[in-house]
């Protein structure tokens, strides 16, 4: 099942809409050991491998359930990697960092869990910037002949098969065998921008038309592969719940979610064309 969301402002576009999105869809991560190979940190049934290869500046992420490999560069050399573990909102995590300089100094993170199927990433501008060229992850190889789901930037976000909106949607990949997965921002939606064509090219990144980033300015974005999408949209949305510290309400939490209704405003069944 894949959920769509309508609001009831007719000049609210997506972006500005778009947090509530990434709250909603949310229950259960389900477990998903992961290991980077990258300083040999694995966790016990090495399900997912994470590697960056400090020459050439590319990382990869391999996943064996299924067997699929994401992979990307940012196009100079790495410096100063180095890796850790510790325990955040999602749980234990291991991570490797890096740095490296293009048309400005960057350092990028990828961090990776032992309990759920849950990669994040961060692009960080140690000295500011005035714009930002770089997205991270920006991947050139990753699986190919999936279908693809994505939000169209319009009044009520409704639903896109043929082809990838550009803006801070989340971007779905399935195949005929349910296996799927979620790349999308995972902070600063309203001025994130995913950008590719789903054939050659997927990656997350800001709005070029951002100016002016302070120091250590980080933006995150996320990867969640699984088994069945809704499955899989679950636990993107759970993760993001729980990274912002936001819990799912009851169903009757207020009377929009208690009682039945229908909206009156452009779109809607019930616009101007009441029940006598």
């Amino acid at each position: 099942m894949i959920m769509t969301i309508a609001h009831s402002d007719t000049g609210m576009n997506f972006k500005r809409f778009f947090p509530l999105l990434y709250s909603l869809l949310a229950l259960a991560a389900i477990p998903l050991l992961v290991s980077c190979s990258s300083r040999h940190a694995r966790a016990a049934n090495n399900s997912i491998s994470v590697s960056v290869n400090q020459q050439t500046g590319q990382y990869t992420i391999k996943t064996s359930k299924p067997e699929w490999t994401f992979q990307g560069s940012v196009g100079k050399p790495f410096s100063n990697v180095t890796s850790q573990s510790g325990n955040d909102e999602i749980g234990d995590y291991e991570e490797t960092s890096f740095s490296w300089t293009s048309d400005n100094s960057y350092t990028g993170t990828i961090r990776w869990y032992s309990d759920a199927p849950v990669v994040i990433f961060t692009l960080t501008t140690p000295n500011g910037a005035e714009h930002i060229q770089s997205a991270f992850p920006d991947f050139t190889g990753f699986p190919r002949g999936m279908h693809h789901y994505s939000f169209k930037n319009d009044v009520f976000s409704p639903p896109e098969f043929n082809k990838l909106t550009q803006t801070s949607t989340p971007w779905l990949f399935f195949n005929n065998q349910d296996e799927a997965y979620v790349l999308s921002p995972a902070s600063d939606f309203i001025v994130s921008k995913m950008s590719g064509d789903g054939q050659h090219m997927i990656a997350s990144g800001l709005n070029p038309q951002l100016q002016d980033l302070p120091s250590d300015f980080s933006h995150k974005s996320i990867l969640v592969v699984g088994k069945g999408i809704n499955h899989t949209w679950m636990t993107w949305g759970h993760s993001l719940m729980t990274m912002f510290g936001k819990k799912r309400p009851s169903n009757d939490a207020d009377p929009v979610l208690k009682y039945y209704g229908y909206w009156t405003d452009n779109g809607a069944d019930y616009y101007y064309n009441y029940d006598k």
